[in-house]
Parts: C-alpha cells; sequence; structure tokens
C-alpha cells in the first residue's frame, strides 16, 4: 500500500484478544495516518508512532461487510501478532 494514498486515514491497530468470549481482537492503539514524504506515522491522542515498512504492507482497508466490530469507524486496520508470554 503506497503511503501517499492513505494519508489522512483513520487507522484502528487490533491483536487477537485474550478472551474470545467477549471479543476476538482488542485495540492496541488509533489514530490518523500521517505521511511527511519520507516516514508514515500515526498521529495519537498520547504522541506519535511511526508505522514500519512491515505494518504497511498488513494494513487493509475496512469494508462495510467487516466482521470485525472494532473497524467500525475506521478507514483501515491492521492485526498485530499476539506478543509471546
Amino acid at each position: 500500500m503506497n503511503p501517499v494514498h492513505i494519508d489522512g486515514s483513520t487507522l484502528v491497530i487490533l491483536r487477537p484478544s485474550d478472551s474470545w468470549l467477549v471479543s476476538p481482537y482488542s485495540v492496541v492503539t488509533v489514530g490518523e495516518l500521517e505521511y511527511d514524504g519520507e516516514s508514515l506515522l500515526l498521529t495519537k491522542r498520547d504522541g506519535l508512532r511511526n508505522i514500519s515498512e512491515d505494518e504497511l504492507r498488513k494494513i487493509q482497508f475496512v469494508r462495510d461487510d467487516s466482521r470485525i466490530r472494532k473497524c467500525n469507524g475506521y478507514a483501515l486496520y491492521h492485526i498485530e501478532q499476539r506478543r509471546r508470554r
């Protein structure tokens, strides 16, 4: 995905939840993407987060028929791998 095409879009980053009974995913962070010509940043309430090339490749558009409820209201989403314990 080209950063120029998603500049200004909203992004929700999810992670598989520990409790599938409540929700299959939990929200890690949300914000608006900002591309300055070199770096793609996620602007959040508490600061900025750099979006890596690997994360950029995994970003997907939220479709109207998305079954992931936590994506509603956002243009894009990314699912992180669960952290190892």
